[in-house]
């Protein structure tokens, strides 16, 4: 099977639309957005892209624009966000991205590891401010998730240099088959069988849990 490489494309940040770098804390902007909602559209939004049974993610232009036209219920607000990156898109066959699984999976672990937790109810989830809310979270995240440390030596910005730095990034967006998955545990468990310190804690684990 064909494995296409990541397609580079811009993915837009929080001082795209706000001119200014995120808040040194992302949580605070979510904050009046109740915890369980929040996750539930992130994870959602996740599994769109990319669903248990496809191989190919979906970065389409057409369902960047329905994930965002989802996300911003009024409007006119959808209207401006749309304008902003309009700026930024050279064709259709070049645009920059709004949602990635990146930025996704990077939230929701944010989000998991912290000790955020919003104290408005989640009955009360689904005002315009909620969901403008999350979109500008997920732009911050995006700030995050595309920073790249300068190097000191500037004679040093080469492939070897630069390569492992966009691993984190790219890795979430090579496309796998999910046919292959059983396969990929089969000879993961097989390696660590082979490992002695590693085979007695596995036979431990499957020991006490099957």
């Amino acid at each position: 099977m064909k494995q296409n490489l990541p397609k580079p494309q811009l993915i837009l940040e929080y001082e795209h639309f706000y001119g200014e770098p995120p808040p040194l804390d992302k949580l605070d902007i979510i904050k009046n957005v109740p915890t369980q909602a929040l996750l539930y559209e992130i994870a959602g939004l996740n599994y769109r892209l990319k669903p248990k049974n496809e191989v190919y993610f979906n970065n389409s232009l057409e369902f960047q624009i329905k994930e965002l036209q989802y996300f911003l219920k009024d409007n006119t607000i959808y209207r401006n966000y749309a304008a902003v990156a309009e700026r930024y898109s050279k064709s259709k066959q070049d645009y920059p991205l709004f949602f990635t699984r990146q930025g996704c999976i990077f939230a929701i672990e944010e989000i998991l590891n912290s000790s955020f937790e919003s104290d408005i109810p989640n009955n009360e989830f689904g005002t315009i401010e909620h969901w403008e809310a999350i979109v500008k979270y997920l732009l911050a995240v995006n700030t995050e998730i595309t920073k790249i440390k300068d190097e000191k030596d500037d004679n040093k910005n080469d492939f070897e240099s630069l390569n492992p730095k966009f691993i984190p990034l790219n890795e979430l967006g090579i496309e796998i088959d999910p046919v292959y998955t059983p396969f990929r545990g089969y000879h993961l468990l097989k390696y660590y069988l082979n490992i002695p310190e590693y085979a007695n804690e596995l036979f431990d684990y499957f020991k006490q849990e099957y």
